[in-house]
């Protein structure tokens, strides 16, 4: 069997961060909201596109391009939490991170991390994958989708992702990160197909979960999301990414914010955005 050289990708790539909130309209609870973005890759903020969707009515609030310094504005905003999103000028999504606003914030900094080089996978491989290996030119374009990805092109990624399966109809990882292109292209239920695919050749693990949920929050389908990120801590106990979404999923609702926090501490041992978070909701009670 040819060795596996892909990385399987995780979605989202969940962050936090302060939002900024300078009162606007006194007593209507709305008010200024603006930022910047802070670039650590190759990527230039000028140009870049920052939207706003509501995590709780699961609808986008607004849009704000960016200035040649990386910064924008939004008006009259509410206190809640949010799903902050930047895509590039071909309007590429970039960038996303979870956010809780409220007018007692900071100003709100994105900063788009350094691209870094895919790794190898690990783990356990299907009797489908084992009797059908992929070809040797289905891996070169999938490697090529892997680069394409790095660099932000993600409607090329997916193209590359498309010629792999075409050439290896039964490659499960091509599957897997298709489905992470489409939706980083906000093309959900493409990307809800895609992770059935290879979770049908393979079997179900935390990283397809945990992306079938991401989609599936976005579709504002919140109990197939909770069940979904359940399962993918089932098989994977110390899955940070799955008990991060799954905090935020549940933290948005008072009858479970408890047990959601609890998920946000498991989360914050390795990832600062959550740990950042908790800090910010510590330092909020103390007030």
């Amino acid at each position: 069997m040819k060795e596996r050289y892909l990385r399987l990708l995780v979605l989202p790539a969940v962050l936090y961060a302060t939002l900024p909130a300078k009162p606007l309209h006194g007593d209507d609870g709305g008010f200024d909201y603006w930022g910047e973005i802070q670039s650590e890759s190759e990527l230039v903020p000028e140009h870049f596109a920052v939207e706003l969707y509501d995590m709780q009515h699961h609808e986008f609030i607004d849009h704000a391009e960016t200035g040649a310094d990386g910064r924008f504005q939004f008006r009259s905003v509410h206190a809640g939490d949010y799903l902050v999103r930047v895509t590039d000028g071909r309007g590429n999504m970039v960038h996303e991170e979870f956010a809780a606003v409220s007018a007692q914030s900071g100003p709100l900094v994105i900063r788009l991390p350094r691209r870094t080089v895919a790794r190898p996978p690990s783990g356990p491989v299907s009797v489908t994958q084992l009797r059908h290996p992929p070809a040797g030119k289905a891996i070169a374009a999938a490697l090529a989708a892997d680069q394409l990805s790095a660099a932000g092109q993600y409607e090329k990624a997916a193209a590359e992702l498309e010629k792999a399966i075409r050439i290896s109809p039964e490659f499960a990882e091509a599957y897997t990160n298709l489905a992470a292109q489409h939706i980083r292209m906000q093309r959900y239920e493409e990307a809800l197909a895609e992770i059935s695919r290879a979770m049908a050749l393979g079997q179900p693990d935390a990283v397809n979960l945990t992306n079938r949920a991401y989609a599936e929050i976005m579709l504002g389908r919140l109990d197939a999301a909770r069940r979904d990120l359940e399962a993918a801590l089932h098989l994977a106990p110390d899955s940070a990414n799955a008990h991060w979404v799954l905090g935020v999923v549940l933290a948005g609702n008072p009858r479970t914010a408890g047990e959601g926090l609890m998920h946000m501490e498991q989360a914050a041992k390795t990832i600062p955005a959550a740990r950042a978070y908790l800090d910010q909701i510590r330092q909020a009670a103390i007030r």
